[in-house]
């Protein structure tokens, strides 16, 4: 049994809303489920905070001991191979290292501020291997785990529940259907991070993301371009379909200049908050 806290609240007229929350992914989680018996959402919880923890054992390259750690220890000695699912993530994530014009870059954490790492990650998809082509490499999927992690609880949801909203920390939110109360679901922005925002933002099955620094004292995302820690005050977030998208785009606009963001944003078709 997953360990979490929870309310449930009958509304009336068939309406109920089943709220929980618990830590994950070095950060906390919110979850509200809508209209169905405690007992079940209950059963459903269970499955997402085991679904949850399951990726985080897997991506998380601060444990020397989940599947990422692993490979980043030893991928340079020799290929290693990893499961169907992380070789996945990975092909995914070199992928989109062109898509977003080499702004998003899952190596930007290497040791020794090792440079165009991504293109020193050999995959070999007959036998499911990755290989470093030098020692300094290291895979960090940091920002893109937590819009993967949104895209596997819609897929748990889309048979058990059609109204639901999870929030990851408060940059990684996946909303489903509608609030009991309302249409679709509403976000409460930050008045100070989203000054020029005057009207709450309503998600309706759609995916808000964002990345960047909220203050001036906490930079934490560096542009692959420099190798520099990106210092601005700024916080850039998307409404997408998924939540992959999200995550991958919103940290590649906020370490681009404007000419390649305003780029990304025409090519794709980008709905950014700002």
């Amino acid at each position: 049994m997953a360990i979490y806290q929870s309310t449930y609240k009958c509304l009336g007229r068939g309406r109920s809303i089943f709220y929980a929350w618990f830590e994950v992914m070095h950060t906390r989680a919110d979850l509200l489920l809508c209209h169905r018996p405690e007992r079940e959402l209950n059963s459903i919880v269970d499955l997402i905070v085991k679904e949850l923890f399951r990726i985080e054992n897997i991506a998380n390259r601060f444990d020397r001991n989940s599947e990422l750690g692993q490979l980043n220890d030893s991928a340079f000695l020799s290929p290693i191979k990893v499961s169907e699912e992380l070789f996945s993530i990975i092909r995914c994530c070199i992928e989109s290292y062109d898509k977003t014009l080499g702004y998003f870059d899952i190596t930007v954490n290497s040791a020794n501020n090792y440079r165009d790492g991504i293109k020193n990650i050999i995959l070999d998809p007959q036998s499911l291997t990755v290989h470093f082509l030098h020692p300094d490499i290291k895979i960090d999927l940091c920002g893109f785990v937590k819009g993967y992690a949104l895209d596997r609880v819609k897929q748990l949801l889309q048979n058990n529940v059609s109204d639901a909203l999870l929030n990851l920390g408060n940059s990684s939110v996946m909303a489903l259907g509608n609030h009991p109360c309302g249409d679709g679901w509403k976000i409460a922005m930050n008045a100070q991070t989203y000054s020029s925002i005057k009207h709450p933002i309503i998600l309706h099955n759609e995916c808000f993301t964002s990345s960047g620094n909220s203050s001036e004292n906490f930079n934490h995302i560096i542009c692959p371009e420099t190798g520099k820690r990106v210092e601005r005050k700024e916080v850039v977030s998307l409404i997408t379909p998924d939540g992959v998208d999200g995550e991958i785009f919103s940290t590649a606009l906020f370490a681009a200049p404007q000419p390649d963001r305003e780029k990304m944003i025409r090519k794709f078709a980008l709905k950014i908050i700002s």
